[in-house]
């Protein structure tokens, strides 16, 4: 006698399906990933970790990838040193 299990996952708007086949003749597993086109997207190799700027736009090109690492912006430089009439001379993003 043979049975099928069917086990469905939704991952990142990808639906992976696993398919477990388990038979007294011949067990198998069958594992496959794919998307509606039947096709993973490209996975982003691009810079995961950024440093704002003050006057530079940035863009991470992951559109339409799959991305595997976190994604890591680090806080805004920020400098403070005191000046000549007693204040601070602030730095910012520079």
């Amino acid at each position: 006698m043979s049975e099928t299990a069917d086990l469905l996952i939704s991952l990142l708007d990808i639906d992976p399906a696993i398919t477990i086949n388990l038979t007294d003749e011949n067990p198998q597993i069958n594992i496959e990933l794919s998307d509606d086109s039947g096709d993973l997207p490209p996975e982003y190799k691009g810079e995961t970790e950024v440093v704002p700027k003050a006057f530079e736009d940035q863009t991470l090109k992951t559109k339409n990838t799959l991305v595997t690492k976190d994604i890591v912006v680090s806080q805004i430089p920020y400098f403070a040193v005191s000046n000549p009439a007693g204040g601070y001379t602030v730095s910012i993003a520079s």
